[in-house]
């Protein structure tokens, strides 16, 4: 994108801070931050209040890095984890208290939501295979999971098109930023 993304404006914040303040809308606790690239700058232009920071200072490395810079601030008692991008402003915390719930009912391992038949983020991922994602190495996410792990995914409906809304053009962002201001 050529710029933080992160710290762009969005509704009278950021699109972290809005990842954020939906974040803490829900039922999340703890809530982790994973910061790489510019997290000194972002540090000081996003409200981080209430969350844990981790800094991944191997970030270059890829996705892999972040997610395990991220396990390894969890408490033990945490049984899973819910994987919100920085980049999905979008995602509502009604959707993440839905996921949230269907773990708890059904203790799938695996819960991803869906929307009109589309797979999007966040995921959640239960304790038992946070060591796979320990192991996991370059750019690589946790999707590699949902192919050795098929028959244990639950998709959960969502009404929500945000869950498949991500920013990663300047196009992308102009778009969605329009629809929210408008």
């Amino acid at each position: 994108m050529g710029r933080v993304k992160q710290i762009l404006p969005w509704q009278g914040s950021t699109i972290l801070g809005e990842v954020l303040r939906q974040a803490r809308l829900s039922c999340l606790n703890p809530l982790t931050v994973v910061l790489g690239h510019e997290a000194g700058r972002i540090t000081r232009e996003v409200d981080l209040k209430g969350a844990r920071v981790a800094i991944n200072p191997d970030f270059a490395k890829g996705q892999s890095s972040s997610l395990q810079a991220g396990l390894d601030q969890l408490p033990e008692s945490v049984q899973a984890a819910l994987f919100l991008l920085g980049d999905q402003p979008l995602v509502s915390a009604a959707v993440i208290d839905r996921l949230v719930r269907k773990y708890h009912e059904l203790k799938s391992p695996l819960l991803i939501p869906v929307y009109q038949g589309r797979r999007g983020n966040p995921v959640l991922i239960e304790r038992k295979l946070f060591p796979e994602l320990m192991r996991l190495q370059g750019d690589t996410g946790a999707r590699v999971l949902f192919e050795e792990h098929a028959d244990s995914i639950h998709e959960v409906q969502v009404s929500e098109k945000g869950i498949l809304q991500d920013i990663d053009t300047w196009a992308q962002y102009q778009e969605l930023f329009g629809q929210e201001k408008g």
